[in-house]
């Protein structure tokens, strides 16, 4: 094995630095914060929190979004995987996080949202113009992620278009 792939190998799975934990974690905490004060979550879909890629998968999916009827993601909040939460107890645990290769790190959360419900997330951020960006989200529920399920809801919303011509 080359030096090159060795470091490659090493750097994938380490801990970050803490200049990029201190961001990173500012980054889950916005998100995950606002489900404390319910006036303050504007919505998964239109957070300003996401790459380029996938913000352009979100606007794609949007432009075909069916205006009559619930499509596979328009039916709950993304981050928190629910429709509803307790407010006052809704809590965020950070578990891990890890740097990956191309300027990624992934983050696994424990999310707490009430009523004794519990969900495990992980978040794959973007460096990309000097932020850490929403680049990917997994649930155990959804375990190709969020940018694979907008593929497949959008194929499905485009042929639901189609059928109505």
């Amino acid at each position: 094995m080359s030096i090159s792939m060795l470091s490659a190998l090493l750097l994938a799975g380490s801990a970050p630095s803490a200049a990029d934990r201190a961001q990173i974690d500012g980054v889950v905490q916005g998100i995950f914060g606002a489900y404390a004060d319910p006036a303050k979550v504007t919505g998964s879909m239109d957070a300003p929190v996401y790459s380029a890629e996938t913000a352009a998968l979100i606007a794609h999916w949007k432009r075909v979004t069916p205006s009559d009827e619930v499509d596979e993601l328009s039916d709950g909040d993304w981050f928190c995987q629910c429709q509803e939460w307790d407010a006052a107890t809704f809590r965020t645990t950070i578990v891990r996080r890890e740097m990956l290769r191309g300027a990624a790190a992934r983050v696994t959360v424990r999310l707490m949202i009430g009523w004794n419900t519990n969900r495990n997330a992980r978040l794959v951020l973007k460096h990309e113009g000097g932020a850490w960006r929403v680049d990917d989200l997994f649930f155990d529920h959804m375990p190709k992620g969020l940018k694979q399920k907008l593929r497949e809801t959008i194929a499905a919303d485009e042929a639901l278009l189609r059928e109505a011509r």
